[in-house]
This record gives structure tokens, C-alpha cells and sequence, in this order.
């Protein structure tokens, strides 16, 4: 927050300031959210108002000595308050204006907001650029992002954009033919989890040909239990990394 207090030049008025700063202020890409003029027009409201709106209480001390001044004030006074909001951030700028002839007093505040950050959440899907790098040079592809009910083969909602992804790689690559491959982790029986991770490998495969029109004889589901650990099945993390869906090179 900047706070400035000067003088205008010798006889101005407050209107011909106050238009000046709407000039600047809209070239500037800021909106005028009201103003007013004298006390009889701003009232004492305009004070709180401004406050509760857009200005720390830090400020309000300062705000109450523009619009109460403890010196006379001998002609109009004018206020304004105009904001901007875009990507570089917000910004606010509140203007009270004094006539103290022969200079006018202007209290002028400017509070900037930073912009908002993003690209802080990785969703750790990957792209169906990176699936295919992944099946050029390896020759399978972990789908992360595909999610499962507990204890299911039910989709959950959560999922779509991984599934769409893998429907793009295959809409970019016609002649590809791939295995969907489910696997879980080590808890429960061998038998148990090859039919669990067979019939999620199903619910995938049967997915992508409902919802995204892959022609369902590009795929071929397969179950492969906990045969194929990527981490140690010791821990929930390394288990959870288990629980995961592949694609392989037919």
C-alpha cells in the first residue's frame, strides 16, 4: 500500500483534478467504482464504506484524517475509488481531494494485490505425448490417474482425464494395438487379485470404446495380480503405487 499526500498546482480546482485522474486512471484500464462530491455528497459512510471494501484496517486511521481533516477546509472536496483486476494482479487506487486555495490537497492510496500463483498442483497424469514416448521406447505406458472404487472394478469419477488421454493416444495412433493392464497390490490372495486386476483392466478397456469410441478389438484386458511390483508392497505408499493401470505394445 502507498500512501501520498502533496499539492496540486496553484488553482486548480477539485473538478478539473478529479478529471484529470479519470483520464489516467482509464487509460490505465481501471473502473470507477463511485464518487463524490462534499460532505452533503460523500457523507460520512464513504469512510467505513471504502474501509470494509478494499482497505486494510492499518489504513483506516489515515483515511479518517483525509475525510476529517483537522484543518479547514475552505472549498468542494471531491473522492474516488477505481479499481483493476487482470492477470498481472489487482489494484486499487482511492484519491480524496482538498480545495485549499490556492492549492488543492490530494490524499492519494494505491493498494496492489500480487496475482494469484498457479502451476503449483501437479496432477500427475500424463499426457498422451508422454504415454507414447513411454510406449516408443519402452514398450508400455503406466496410466496414472485411474481410480477405482475399494475393492472394485468401478470407475471413479476422478478418472476422466487420465481415460481421455489414453483415448487420445490411441486416436493419434490408428494402427497401434495395446494390452490393458491392471495391477494391485500384495493384500489378499494371489487368485483374489488376479480377478480384481483382470476385471479393472476390463472396466478400462470397456470405457474407452463406450465413452471415447476406440474400437474395442484395439484392446485386449489382462489381470496381472502383484506379479509385477514397481515398489515395496512394505508400505501404503509403495502399495498404492502398485495399484495401477498399463498399456502395452501388442
Amino acid at each position: 500500500m502507498t500512501w501520498i499526500t502533496y499539492q496540486a498546482p496553484e488553482n486548480k480546482s477539485t473538478l478539473e483534478i478529479l478529471r484529470n485522474y479519470q483520464d489516467a486512471l482509464a487509460a490505465g484500464g481501471y473502473e470507477v467504482w463511485f464518487e463524490c462530491a462534499d460532505k452533503t455528497g460523500c457523507g460520512r459512510w464513504i469512510g467505513s464504506y471504502v474501509k470494509d471494501i478494499i482497505f486494510p484496517d492499518v489504513y483506516w486511521r489515515q483515511l479518517r484524517n483525509a475525510l476529517h481533516p483537522p484543518v479547514l477546509v475552505r472549498g468542494h472536496t471531491r473522492a474516488l475509488l477505481a479499481g483493476r483486476e487482470d492477470d498481472a494482479g489487482s489494484a486499487h487506487v482511492f484519491l480524496y481531494i482538498m480545495d485549499q486555495q490556492p492549492q488543492s490537497v490530494i490524499h492519494q492510496v494505491v493498494v496492489e494485490g500480487q496475482p494469484m500463483q498457479t502451476g503449483q498442483v501437479q496432477t500427475g497424469i500424463r499426457s498422451a505425448d508422454e504415454l507414447q514416448a513411454s510406449l516408443t521406447t519402452e514398450g508400455k505406458a503406466i496410466v496414472d490417474g485411474i481410480f477405482f472404487e475399494y475393492d472394485s472394478a468401478e470407475i471413479r469419477p476422478e478418472s476422466a482425464e487420465a481415460l481421455a488421454q489414453m483415448a487420445r493416444l490411441m486416436e493419434m495412433n490408428p494402427g497401434i494395438e495395446v494390452l490393458v493392464v491392471g495391477h494391485t497390490d500384495n493384500q489378499g490372495s494371489f487368485d483374489y487379485n488376479a480377478d480384481l486386476s483382470l476385471r479393472r483392466a476390463a472396466a478400462v478397456r470397456q470405457a474407452l470404446a463406450s465413452n471415447y469410441g476406440i474400437a474395442i478389438g484395439r484392446m485386449m484386458a489382462k489381470g496381472a495380480s502383484f506379479m509385477a511390483p514397481i515398489a515395496s508392497n512394505a508400505s501404503e505408499a509403495g502399495r498404492e503405487l502398485n495399484r495401477r493401470v498399463e498399456l502395452v505394445l501388442r
